[in-house]
């Protein structure tokens, strides 16, 4: 045994020394907990085979285990001329040596090495390494000439913001009151989907929901032929690119930037944007792994999903790595658009800036500024700490809990209250980096119109419904809508207008031709209120004035098509719910069997949008394991 506890010996310190020299590491993000962790781990592993190799050799010796320790740990290393001379020079050298007999008991000790490892550094979870942002694209000779004094124009959608979160005065939301008081704004504009994916692809075409087909991040993807050969779609960053205008996105949701290839037929979201920032995280962790099975003996012999699966889980747990992909994103968005807006500034061609936030999509991480502020400690439920891990498990019991119920029991109000909370404080940080963005904007005094407006809200509960993606409930469809221009009086909307609206007017605003786009422009004097459809995977809401209708929505299919289409008008649509918006805005009072009259108009408006709906046209879709572990992370899937 002593042997074997001197080959552990060798191993680990040879290990813990080649890896302190940074060798083969390459990549900015240091991980030293997680890779003196790897090193002291296959210092062990290979101690012990080292080890086993000198007993069964007959190389018993302390000095012989001691050396084969080293040879071992050093042979993945592209250095395995060097750990091989090394293991015949631990075999024939013949000369006696003694060690000093603390030896066995120090290589004892190098088997607790991981674990302090472990316990006793900081793990890299809360740095973010981000890809490069791409260079502005310059334009080309044959750029059209933008009209004189075009405006300039922002448009910021902030991921997962509810209506009543900026109009709540408990939470502070200064830029965004400012905003909102410079000019035309509604108390809420109605998404057409409670999902990022649709919901931008809505926005960004000009397209009803119904005539892209998509109804949520998991529904089939209509495809870049369908939308724009077939429909005819020119999309709005493409008619402000054909304006003159330079066109820029600063996008953090990764939905909307990693299209994974085999996906890559099928629309996306930066046609017509000249240049298109996903701020796309480094993918530390499958570079420490390439790291760890080119440089470790243990990485060699393991196969791949026997060494990385616990490692990952050990070492980067699922609720650590989501929170740390989303801490200070919303510094990241505003640091890049600002960076950009430096660079559009100094050209006197205008442009067109999309900018996209994360936050306050889950998890709820408040920077150190907010947490706190209103998520206060005495409001914590029995059983929590008020960590983020700690809030993490808590949205996800309480998803659990209610979700298929309908209802918030009692006994979760205050878990439901909690979240609600950190929620708002990640809102407040929000509006806090808008204003840098703004104050940008407004630093060069250039005309400027700006839109604001988010791709869906949240739920707390209330509807048995947490986060976003199960309900059609006001909480994940009402949204922020606020335009501010150059001449526009200030005032607010008599009617809620859809957030396919912004589109329209953001181009009517600017002079340009907003032909063939969906919505109206709710500047135009005519401008009136119109029915808003919402869609979900197999349900659709339909909203008329105050009326509101939910309804199950499902296709029939066609069990010989091999591609799996819905029949084109086979549905069957069963309304389930009518609330009345006006009197009853938490949506509690179903109406459904006293207004007969409403519910056959309403199902009317919704017979004749679906005879546009393209769903059948789409097909089916797959997900890779790339895709699937993106939604999974992301709380789209359990």
């Amino acid at each position: 045994m002593k042997a074997i506890f001197c080959a552990v010996l060798g191993a680990t310190l040879c290990g813990l020394a080649l890896t302190s020299l940074g060798l083969g590491w390459g990549q900015e993000l240091p991980m030293w907990r997680e890779r003196f962790f790897a090193a002291a781990l296959n210092g062990v592993f290979a101690g012990w085979l080292a080890g086993a190799v000198a007993y069964f050799a007959g190389a018993k010796s302390m000095w012989r285990g001691l050396l084969l320790g080293v040879a071992f740990a050093l042979a993945p290393w592209s250095w395995f001329t060097t750990g091989f001379a090394i293991a015949l020079v631990a075999f024939f050298w013949r000369r006696s040596v003694a060690l000093p007999k603390v030896v066995p008991t120090l290589g004892l000790a190098a088997h607790l090495m991981p674990v302090i490892l472990f316990f006793g550094m900081s793990p890299a979870w809360t740095v973010i390494p981000i890809e490069a942002a791409p260079a502005l694209a310059p334009l080309g000779a044959d750029a059209p000439l933008p009209a004189a004094g075009a405006p300039d124009v922002l448009f910021v959608v902030c991921d997962t913001l509810r209506a009543d979160a900026i109009l709540d005065p408990a939470t502070p939301t200064p830029v965004l009151d400012r905003l909102r008081a410079r000019g035309v704004w509604a108390s809420y504009a109605t998404a057409p989907t409670n999902q990022t994916l649709p919901s931008h692809l809505s926005l960004l075409t000009g397209f009803e929901i119904e005539k892209i087909g998509m109804r949520g991040n998991l529904s089939s993807w209509p495809s870049q032929q369908l939308i724009m050969e077939t429909f005819g779609c020119n999309t709005l960053a493409q008619r402000f690119a054909a304006a003159g205008y330079r066109t820029a996105a600063v996008s953090t949701n990764t939905l909307l930037t990693d299209i994974p290839e085999a996906e890559k037929p099928f629309m996306s979201f930066d046609i017509g944007f000249q240049t298109w920032h996903g701020l796309t995280a480094v993918d530390f962790w499958k570079k420490y792994m390439v790291w760890v099975r080119g440089n470790m003996l243990l990485g060699i012999t393991k196969p791949n999903g026997l060494l990385s699966w616990p490692m990952g889980h050990l070492l980067n747990p699922s609720a650590q790595r989501t929170y740390r992909h989303h801490h200070g994103e919303g510094q990241r968005t505003t640091d890049a658009a600002i960076a950009y807006l430096a660079e559009l500034q100094q050209d006197a061609r205008p442009y067109f800036l999309f900018a996209q936030y994360f936050d306050p999509h889950t998890p709820y991480a408040p920077s150190p500024e907010f947490a706190g502020s209103l998520a206060k400690p005495e409001l914590l439920p029995d059983g929590y700490d008020g960590s983020p891990i700690s809030s993490f498990n808590m949205r996800v019991n309480l998803r659990a809990e209610v979700r298929g119920t309908g209802a918030l029991p009692d006994h979760l109000v205050r878990n439901s209250e909690y979240l609600h909370a950190l929620y708002r404080e990640e809102v407040a940080f929000f509006d806090q980096q808008l204003g840098r963005l703004l104050a940008a904007v407004a630093a060069t005094g250039r005309p400027t119109i700006i839109a604001f407006t988010a791709d869906h809200g949240e739920g707390f509960g209330l509807h048995g419904n947490v986060e976003h993606g199960e309900s059609l409930f006001e909480a994940e469809i009402a949204v922020p809508f606020i335009l501010v221009a150059p001449g526009l009086e200030p005032r607010q909307l008599p009617f809620a207008p859809q957030m396919l609206d912004n589109a329209r007017t953001l181009l009517s605003l600017a002079g340009i031709d907003a032909k063939g786009f969906d919505g109206m422009d709710v500047l135009a004097p005519q401008a009136a209120p119109q029915p808003a459809m919402s869609f979900m995977l197999q349900r659709v809401s339909m909203r008329e004035g105050n009326w509101k209708l939910h309804a199950s929505l499902q296709y029939s299919y066609d069990h010989h098509d091999p591609e799996k289409h819905p029949v084109q008008g086979e549905y069957d649509l069963v309304p389930e719910f009518l609330f009345d918006l006006g009197t009853d805005p938490l949506e509690r009072i179903n109406l459904l069997d006293t207004q007969a009259e409403v519910v056959e108009r309403l199902v009317a408006y919704i017979h004749t949008r679906m005879k546009s709906d393209a769903l059948p046209a789409i097909g089916s879709r797959s997900f890779s394991p790339a895709e699937l572990a993106k939604l999974r992370e992301l709380g789209y899937i359990e």
